[in-house]
């Protein structure tokens, strides 16, 4: 296998070995956009706010931790 041919498959899986990190970590994680919007959350994370994913994501962070807001 070339080099180059490694590189490509390797950038393709990344994002999904990264994705199934995120899901298997024992500690609750949300990715949040650059307008401070819940993108993502894991399955740890949905235990922890006690909603489900489809509660958490597209949700503005401050609703779901008051303190985040950047006016406390």
């Amino acid at each position: 296998m070339t080099t180059a041919l490694a590189k490509a498959r390797a950038a393709r899986r990344a994002p999904l070995d990264a994705e199934a990190i995120v899901a298997a970590l024992p500690d609750a994680v949300l990715l949040i956009d650059e307008t401070g919007v819940v993108r993502r959350a894991n399955p740890a994370a949905e235990q922890f706010f006690a909603l489900g994913a489809t509660h958490l994501c597209d949700c503005p962070l401050d609703r779901i931790v008051p303190s985040a807001s950047p006016l406390n």
